[in-house]
């Protein structure tokens, strides 16, 4: 067997994970609200109508990861994402050919499946397989790609929304998501069936920063908590707590185009605050991920909490200025990376490698529930009242909830019992 720390396969993992983010996640997630207003005014239909569409999306995913375990259990990640990949990519074309609501939705429903192993599952599943030591880093490092996404997809896809359509289409934003759907295929189809791989040991290597002495037949004996008892503990409920806290503002990233020009009509801020949101998750990916190597989980859960506590706050105060619009943003897009950094390194530190991969899908599961009602509550209580402030105080509450949860989640699961098995590396 190779040497861990020679050429390690696990830095293109880390690349793959970059890349799958960068683009699925960029599309998925960062450039939503561009469709908003053009998609709405042709189907003639609400915010809150459309919104919908992102309701059964996150539906979908949260049925998806209920029971990705035991997909996971039988058949490889690489093919999955590879069929995952094909699935989200037809999703999105299929919206291109919307006359009304119904096949926006079903175009939700494909998306919502492919999201579930293309970014929901993807660091906390490959991640942890392959890195021992500096798993936050190298979360960071893979998740970065998500919010570089957001800042190159936003621009790119606000061009073709508004320029001369393509492909016979007579509305831009139709040949968009076709276009759109094509760049899922043709580049993460490839990167699943070439790149990515399951364990260290399917490239006769071993986790990055294992010991050389370690097993070398492609095990080892790691300790933790078990399924049963971490899904029961105080632990996971005060766990679980913090995932409903991060994620009912989550959507507030897809309204914050339509946010800026709300309060700054005359300026260019919507047009750049989305970036600019992804910048600050660039950003945060790095300084979430560092904090739990270098500090702890306990750290990392204050330290994501607090920029979404200044953040919101920030953005309530900030008026039609556009640097406080921009700080805001900027600052909730840290609050934004907690979804893919913090929950994988909080499980892992909280429960051990040992029932990891059967663990980290319930609590992933929770996430997409909570959206599924976020993202049609704020389209449908700004169509109430033409106002963000709703959502914006919400939001400063629940980055106060993260970080006290999060610190109580972890701190409870010290005095859960561990136990050592063998598993496949």
């Amino acid at each position: 067997m190779k040497k861990a720390f020679q050429s390690h396969y696990g830095y293109l993992i880390v690349a793959a994970v970059f890349i799958d983010l960068f683009v699925c996640g960029g599309i998925f997630f960062g450039a939503s609200g561009i469709f908003i207003v053009p998609v709405s005014t042709a189907l003639g239909i609400g915010q809150g109508d459309f919104s919908m569409y992102l309701t059964i999306q996150s539906f979908t995913i949260a049925i998806g990861v209920i029971f990705a375990p035991k997909i996971l259990a039988k058949f490889s990640y690489r093919k999955i994402n590879a069929v995952a990949s094909v699935i989200a990519g037809c999703g999105f074309a299929l919206m291109g050919f919307a006359k009304n609501v119904v096949l926006l939705y079903v175009g939700g429903v494909l998306v919502g499946i492919g999201c579930v192993f293309l970014t929901y599952l993807i660091t906390g599943t490959l991640l942890p397989r392959w890195f021992k030591q500096k798993l936050g880093t190298a979360i960071a490092i893979g998740t970065s790609g998500l919010g570089l996404g957001g800042i190159v997809f936003n621009p790119v896809i606000s061009y073709f929304v508004s320029s001369k359509p393509l492909f016979g289409f007579t509305e831009a934003w139709r040949s968009a998501y076709v276009l759109l759907g094509g760049i899922v295929i043709i580049i993460c189809l490839p990167l699943a069936l070439f790149i990515i791989r399951d364990y260290p040991s399917d490239k006769g290597v071993l986790p990055y920063g294992s010991e050389f002495a370690e097993e070398k037949s492609g095990t080892k004996i790691v300790e933790g908590v078990s399924k049963s008892v971490a899904i029961k503990s105080m632990s996971f409920i005060w766990y679980g707590i913090m995932v409903v806290a991060f994620t009912l503002p989550g959507a507030i990233m897809t309204y914050l185009p339509a946010l800026a020009s709300n309060a700054a009509p005359e300026s260019n801020t919507s047009a750049i605050i989305g970036s600019v949101g992804m910048i600050g998750a660039i950003i945060g990916g790095f300084i979430i991920g560092a904090a739990n190597d270098k500090f702890g989980a306990q750290i990392g859960a204050l330290v994501a909490g607090g920029c979404g506590v200044l953040g919101f706050l920030v953005l309530m105060l900030g008026g039609s200025s556009t640097v406080m619009l921009l700080g805001g943003s900027a600052l909730y897009g840290i609050f934004y990376q907690i979804n893919q950094v913090q929950m994988p390194a909080m499980v892992s530190a909280m429960y051990g490698e040992r029932e990891y991969d059967k663990i980290f899908p319930v609590g992933a599961a929770i996430s997409p529930w909570v959206g599924m009602v976020s993202y049609s509550l704020w389209g449908f209580l700004f169509d109430a009242t033409k106002s963000y402030n709703a959502m914006l105080l919400a939001g400063l509450v629940c980055g106060a909830v993260t970080a006290v949860t999060g610190i109580l989640a972890v701190s409870s699961s010290k005095k859960l019992p561990r136990e050592s098995v063998e598993v496949k590396i």
